[in-house]
């Protein structure tokens, strides 16, 4: 596990990751705050600014959506450099094995053990 975290990218992209984790947190709070403020409005004036209301609103949704897409490509590209990693020194340690150890192992046996270490990636 501690590895796959750190082949998931440098300590940099980690915490930039966590930074955009809490922005999405926030910007979701955020908008419910925001609905809440703009049915306090009504409650308190007479005459309410809808365009402000819903301008506002429709700001803070686009840039929550724009955050999340960008939060979870970031996910994305660190599981797949992280799986890369792993499997190449899955790789890179099955066939650089002595002949001795293909001679006792079951071809089939490699191929399930690659078989199972990219079905837990």
């Amino acid at each position: 596990m501690f590895r796959y975290v750190r082949y998931f990218g440098s300590p940099l992209f980690l915490l930039l990751l966590a930074l955009c984790s809490c922005a999405v947190g926030a910007l979701r709070v955020t908008e419910s705050y925001w609905l809440a403020y703009w049915v306090d409005a009504y409650a308190n004036d007479a005459y309410v600014d809808v365009a402000f209301y819903a301008g506002t609103y429709a700001g803070l949704m686009a840039v929550a959506r724009t955050m999340e897409g960008v939060e979870y490509l970031s996910y994305i590209r660190g599981a797949w450099i992280a799986a890369k990693r792993l499997h190449q020194g899955l790789l890179q340690g099955v066939l650089n094995a002595p002949l001795a150890w293909w001679k006792d192992m079951p071809v089939g046996r490699v191929v399930n053990r690659f078989a199972r270490d990219v079905k837990s990636l």
